[in-house]
């Protein structure tokens, strides 16, 4: 069940599903604030995820979930083949049961 306003969205590459820097943008916002609520240090960088956003997104899967016109919470996974790989996750509210770890 997803609070009201809120939708999720899973995003590969592809014509109709365009994945870009704006999505980088947001994940970086997410995973810093993973890096701050887990006491981590944040080893990457704004540019990386804007990087592999635009020019890796072949390699990328997001799942992101949108209140509004705003990013709020997501996660982004690579990709080769069949298989996907690792995976960067964070927030920037808390809602019951929107979970990615």
């Amino acid at each position: 069940m997803l609070v009201r306003g809120m939708s999720m969205s899973v995003s590969i590459h592809d014509s109709l599903r365009e994945i870009g820097e704006e999505h980088g943008r947001a994940m970086y916002r997410f995973y810093l604030d993973t890096i701050e609520r887990k006491m981590s240090y944040a080893y990457l960088s704004e540019a990386f995820f804007e990087t592999m956003c635009s020019e890796f997104r072949h390699r990328i899967v997001l799942f992101m979930a949108r209140r509004g016109s705003q990013w709020v919470a997501g996660a982004i996974h690579y990709r080769k083949g069949a298989r996907l790989y690792g995976r960067y996750w964070g927030c920037l509210e808390h809602h019951p049961y929107l979970h990615f770890e």
